[in-house]
């Protein structure tokens, strides 16, 4: 998909992963490297700033954009986000990937 996508010149990021099928009903997932789960960046942020709730935006701002929504690099972090939402959208939808 990533291939076609590119040949097409649309502007989207993807991220190619490895399956191992380890059997009829069951299979292993490649991780991806160099990532940190929502849930453990607000446990960062709760033991930096105390129990409260704490978005992937809020944690962008705070930790990346030194407090300013409107910086550069937040900027840049969302559109990267919205074009890989665009594109997992897209291909799960043509592909019926449904909730798998």
């Amino acid at each position: 998909m990533q291939q076609c996508l590119i040949s097409e010149n649309v502007d989207v990021w993807l991220y190619s992963y490895r399956v191992l099928i380890t059997g009829p009903t069951s299979g292993l997932v490649e991780t991806v490297p160099d990532t940190i789960s929502v849930h453990s960046l607000r446990k960062l942020t709760i033991a930096k700033r105390g129990p409260q709730q704490c978005s992937l935006l809020d944690w962008l701002v705070h930790e990346l954009g030194d407090g300013d929504i409107s910086s550069p690099i937040v900027e840049i972090l969302r559109d990267n986000f919205m074009k890989s939402l665009a594109a997992y959208s897209v291909i799960t939808y043509i592909l019926q990937v449904k909730d798998r």
